[in-house]
């Protein structure tokens, strides 16, 4: 089956800097390790796809290690002169005095978006709403899981002591019972003490009481 890997992978970035458009006093702000950051709207404005030519020994590689690399993609992305962004992170001054916007410190999110910050944030608080609901359902889907391993765990605990008090009760009843004296005719295969009160079905056979049949499995 076709699988992609990332065999080598080269990062060249070019400096911009962040200026506003509406008040021009403001000094421009540099960015920092812009590939850091989140919903970064990058554009690829070039892609070629190089295939790799194969010798005997890559043949006799790609047959042992059973993947044979079909060849090399090549892109390249870039943000558009005059995009307008929003920079959120921490802003630092440098010893000439200069600005620059970075990923912060204490790990916070460091992000460079198109959206105004007004929508970015609604939009963070609707994903953190999913992952929390998210979070809450799977939570509850665990809690009825384990739920239900317990009880049915209890069910078969009290049906095993049954068991065990009946066969006990048994083995007690043909310790102390008289094998010189006479059963019932119509006594319980099982226990022969209590009469005969339950049909078995298909057969029809009438050998079993009561107490006896719930103890079948």
């Amino acid at each position: 089956a076709d699988s992609e890997r990332v065999v080598l992978e080269q990062l060249h970035t070019v400096p911009f800097v962040l200026t506003s458009s509406t008040d021009k006093a403001a000094g421009p702000v540099s960015v920092e390790l812009p590939l850091q950051a989140d919903n970064l709207p990058l554009e690829t404005v070039y892609e070629r796809f190089q295939q790799t030519s194969h010798g005997f020994k890559d043949l006799l590689s790609h047959y042992l290690s059973g993947e044979k690399p079909k060849g090399f993609l090549e892109t390249e992305e870039m943000l558009l002169v005059g995009s307008s962004l929003t920079g959120i992170g921490e802003l630092a001054q440098r010893p000439d005095g200069t600005l620059c916007l970075q990923p912060p410190s204490n790990g916070a999110g460091y992000f460079l978006c198109l959206e105004d910050w007004q929508t970015l944030l609604s939009s963070l608080q609707s994903a953190s709403s999913f992952w929390k609901w998210t979070a809450l359902v799977c939570g509850l889907a665990a809690a009825a899981v384990v739920l239900r391993a317990l009880r049915r765990a209890h069910r078969n605990r009290r049906l095993n002591r049954e068991r065990e008090a009946q066969r006990q009760e048994f083995e007690d009843y043909l310790r102390n019972h008289n094998q010189d004296e006479e059963l019932p005719a119509n006594a319980c295969v099982v226990c022969l003490a209590n009469p005969r009160e339950c049909v078995l079905l298909p057969c029809g056979h009438i050998c079993l009481c009561f107490h006896c049949f719930q103890a079948l499995p």
